[in-house]
């Protein structure tokens, strides 16, 4: 596979060629319109800047670009005063990829504006401006310019969306996306009340961008569908061929993981071919050669693919778009690398090209791609037979400078659902590395490599997860004197400098893949500073990478008889035959670790899938799909653990997180996997390892409970929540029977309020069992819902608020359900309930997959407290309830949901339970009645917005 022909897929980053015109009128050009048939532009206000829109529309529309150049020059040489004719004319040069005349027309138009004192004119001309300096990648001058529109534009509402606009894209430009999504939001209520087509076709391909650069494709794609449509009322086929293209790219994109069949690459030729077609029909250059790029991955004849690349990259090379260049660039170079006839001088060539202007522009996303590029390029020469001495050290620091480069992408979102979205797009990156390293399957990796591929799988999981539980028990900050900060600022100095070496005239070769090599290092060692001041500085551990445990580091905190299972499942090959990483299990004992090579992604769903839908049906056919699954993923591993192990720690990955790995079993009539070992899960064998190490809470006191709240969603409840008598009743009862060691708080009493600031402290497990709700397209949402209680709650508890609860080394129970289900976030995993409570502090969480009947949940929960009850361990507490439930003749669907999450060895009552933990089987009706107590929200945002407003929160 390694020598098979290999091309990127379609690019990960959207055109950022703005639908800007200048604006004001609502009108559209007729099909047969031209500039003579304009009306006179000045006549009634010399000053409009909105003076000579027709005119540009005409150009747009019939590709009338020179006649209209000449008519704005001749207007000019008349009289140079004109503004507004100044205006369109750096807008036409730019949409024509002139951008020197552009820019010189543009700053002239702004001060000659600023002359007249129309705020109108020169905050427009800023804003195009600053886009044409972002095209360019000279981002320190368009922040200049945005801030003067931002400043002309203060007081008039409709400016003010024009600037913020621009500022927005500025961020984008940055990776700042969640601020940019934010600013997008501020302004959103003007650009569609008070502006016209133009500045709404702005903002709208700008929050294309936005929601594609956090992962969100379906908003992105609906986003630049309605940007199409809307310049299409206009007539403006050269923007609308900017936003077709996008539609095509996203199109491709939201098609992961797997080789396009015949009927999906028609749809994105055809889609492609729109385009085109309106790009020639409206100039627009660029989109034409993206055409090519898209093109040539489309095509299968690999002298198709080359012509179409030579194409593209002849068109950007004029147009100087330094985005679209740096993409011709990298794929050319790929091209010539792999493909026959091979020109590796010319393909080192080209990408030395691509990465010096990464370089010179600061684009952290072009930095990221060439190095990816640069790696799989290495990786390609190394298994080539006349491979060079030092090409495979060559590809490992080039994927790991790869890697750097995407954190440091990663770092710059503020917000963390966000970040995990940002992040969910370049995980390829690190599966694909993880498969280098373990290539080719059978074969034994040495131990290094087999190391470093655990730790490449553990920085890209439930990253989100770790840095919160930094930022939430971090250790006050350290001084900005500090060794390792001191350090770090020098070594930022030394890159910078290499960086602005690699763009010096006459370099040769050998020297710049020097530079390279000496900046990949720096990248390296600043890494490792960062993570030494990770763990010295509150507020930089809140945004940094954490520190990933290695692979001696889990061994050594493993049982004599547990076994960690570290899952990574990808395909093995993706589209246009792309190497992809695979999929692998790696079985760590204290004794050692093994490599086992798995089926492919697409394999691995169909089988997940269909052993969840047998979860209620014949016993016969779930036993065969449960037979296939174990010997796909464990069998072999299995077989080969030493004969003490009978404790599995499973870290999943991909359609791993839904499957219940409890009713896995080596043939019908086996033993089932929940049988013969004790199961617990963890998001990463980071956090796992974090866990085992954390220093379990004694508790005073067995248990707190608070049932049946009071929360208040409003008079209309759409959700349906209504109260919880039965659990009430049961609650009194269980106080009843427990007497003061229980605290159980109902109805107000259970309010979020209740639990700080240290409402838990004393008791050994926190039990809520309160209505949920899990809001799928915004984890941060999700909720339980309990009394407020006072204090400016809402009751609510919300993933962000669980961080202020005392719940060091405790574990907790949500007797409710889907709290271990949520939406997987690529490289995150599941986003749950289960995992807000990680933050803290807990050190176990059990929580449900699906929903069980009241007759199921119940039996099963109360037998579960009986065996915490006789001094066991989570996870054999878990087992031995599971076991009996299959005995009375559960199906698996009554039991396999729940699961553990964090430590299963935790004990929470080591010495065993006096008289008070008999009584826990009063909690059987307690649970079993709040089955039906959870609230699956996949609502749209106006929904989402209508209900909280409502609910006056």
């Amino acid at each position: 596979m390694g020598k098979g022909r290999r091309r990127l897929l379609l690019p990960a980053r959207p055109l950022i060629l703005v639908a800007l015109l200048v604006t004001g009128g609502q009108g559209s050009v007729a099909s047969g319109a031209g500039p003579s048939g304009c009306p006179d532009a000045t006549a009634r206000d010399p000053g409009d800047p909105g003076a000579y829109r027709c005119w540009l529309l005409s150009a747009a529309a019939r590709n009338q670009w020179d006649e209209v150049a000449e008519r704005l020059e001749a207007r000019l040489d008349l009289d140079e005063d004109d503004a507004p004719a100044r205006l369109t004319l750096g807008i036409l040069r730019g949409r024509r990829g002139q951008f020197a005349a552009a820019e010189s027309q543009l700053r002239e138009a702004a001060r000659r504006f600023q002359l007249l004192r129309r705020a109108d004119g020169q905050v427009q001309a800023l804003v195009w401006l600053a886009h044409q300096l972002g095209v360019l990648g000279r981002l320190e001058d368009a922040g200049g310019v945005v801030a003067e529109a931002v400043a002309a534009a203060a007081g008039d509402p409709l400016l003010e969306a024009w600037a913020g606009t621009a500022a927005a894209w500025q961020m984008y430009r940055r990776a700042r996306y969640g601020e940019m999504l934010d600013q997008l939001q501020a302004v959103e209520d003007a650009v569609f009340r008070l502006g016209g087509p133009e500045l709404q076709a702005h903002w709208l391909s700008a929050r294309g961008a936005g929601t594609w650069a956090v992962g969100r494709l379906a908003d992105s794609l609906a986003t630049y569908r309605r940007e199409a449509l809307l310049l299409r009322s206009q007539g403006d086929q050269h923007q609308e061929a900017t936003a077709l293209s996008n539609v095509a790219l996203l199109t491709g994109a939201a098609i992961q993981g797997r080789p396009l069949t015949d009927q999906e690459r028609r749809q994105i030729e055809g889609l492609v071919g729109e385009a085109l077609s309106a790009a020639r029909a409206g100039g627009n250059r660029a989109v034409e050669a993206k055409s090519h790029i898209y093109l040539a991955q489309l095509a299968l004849a690999p002298a198709q693919v080359r012509a179409h690349l030579e194409r593209a990259l002849q068109i950007h090379q004029r147009l100087d778009i330094f985005q679209d260049r740096l993409l011709a660039l990298r794929l050319l170079a790929e091209n010539l690398a792999s493909e026959e006839p091979r020109d590796p001088a010319r393909s080192a060539w080209l990408m030395d090209q691509a990465t010096d202007l990464a370089y010179s522009r600061g684009d952290l996303q072009s930095q990221a791609r060439a190095w990816l590029v640069r790696s799989e390029l290495a990786w390609e020469e190394w298994l080539r037979p006349d491979t060079a001495a030092g090409q495979r050290e060559q590809a490992v620091v080039s994927s790991l400078a790869a890697l750097d480069a995407i954190e440091s992408i990663r770092e710059l979102q503020p917000d963390r659902e966000v970040r995990a979205g940002a992040f969910s797009r370049w995980v390829f990156a690190y599966r694909r590395f993880a498969g280098r390293l373990l290539w080719p399957p059978g074969e034994s990796p040495a131990p290094e490599d087999v190391a470093l591929a655990f730790q490449v799988m553990e920085r890209m999981r439930a990253r989100t997860l770790l840095e919160a539980m930094d930022a939430a028990g971090a250790t006050p900050a350290a001084s900005p004197d500090t060794t390792p900060a001191l350090a770090l600022e020098r070594l930022q100095v030394d890159m910078g400098r290499l960086s602005r070496g690699l763009g010096s005239p006459g370099l040769t070769g050998p020297q710049r893949r020097d530079l390279l090599a000496k900046l990949a290092d720096l990248r390296l060692q600043a890494s490792r500073l960062r993570d030494e001041l990770a763990r010295l500085d509150a507020s930089y551990a809140a945004l940094h990478a954490p520190v990933v445990a290695g692979l001696s580091q889990v061994r050594e905190a493993l049982l004599p008889d547990e076994a960690l299972l570290l899952f990574q499942v990808a395909n093995r090959e993706g589209r246009n035959r792309s190497f992809e990483g695979g999929s692998w299990l790696l079985a760590v004992t204290r004794g050692g670790e093994a490599v086992h090579a798995l089926p492919d992604l697409e394999e691995v769903q169909h089988a997940v899938a269909l052993l969840v839908g047998l979860m209620d049906s014949d016993a016969a056919l779930l036993a065969t799909a449960a037979g296939r699954l174990y010997r796909d993923l464990l069998g072999e591993a299995l077989a080969r653990l030493p004969s003490r192990v009978g404790r599995l720690v499973i870290v999943a990955d991909g359609p791993l997180h839904a499957l219940p790995f409890e009713v896995l079993r080596e043939r019908p009539g086996a033993p089932l996997l929940s049988e013969r070992f004790l199961l617990s899960r963890s998001p990463s064998a980071t956090a796992w390892l974090r866990w085992r190490l954390s220093p379990a809470t004694t508790a005073d006191r067995p248990a707190l409970v608070l049932a049946d709240p009071e929360h208040h969603a409003g008079p209309d409840d759409p959700a349906g929540l209504g109260p919880l008598p039965h659990a009430r009743h049961e609650a009194r009862a269980l106080a009843r029977a427990l007497g003061r060691e229980t605290k159980v708080l109902l109805g107000a009493a259970a309010s979020e309020a209740a639990l700080r600031p240290s409402g838990v402290s004393g008791f050994g497990i926190l039990h809520l069992a309160a209505h949920t709700v899990v809001d799928e397209a915004e984890p941060g949402n999700s909720a339980v819902l309990l009394a407020p209680g006072g204090g400016g709650e809402d009751g609510w508890l919300r993933l962000k608020e669980v961080v202020a609860l005392d719940l060091e080394g405790r574990a907790v129970v949500l007797s409710a359900c889907r709290g271990a289900a949520g939406p997987q976030v690529d490289g995150e995993g599941m986003v749950s309930l289960a995992w807000a409570f990680f933050l803290g502090g807990a050190r176990a969480v059990v929580a449900s997959l699906w929903p069980l009947r009241d007759d199921e949940a119940g039996p099963l929960i109360g037998e579960f407290y009986r065996q915490l009850g006789r001094g066991r361990s989570m996870d054999e507490a878990l087992a031995r309830a599971q076991a009996l439930r299959r005995a009375q003749g559960v199906a698996p669907s009554g039991w396999a949901g729940l699961r553990i999450i964090g430590d299963g060895h935790l004990i929470p009552f080591p010495s065993g339970g006096p008289g008070w933990v008999l009584a826990w089987w009063h909690l059987a009706a307690l649970a079993g009645a709040l089955a039906g107590a959870c609230v699956w929200r996949a609502l749209s945002l106006s929904r989402r917005r209508a209900w909280l407003a409502a609910a006056g929160l």
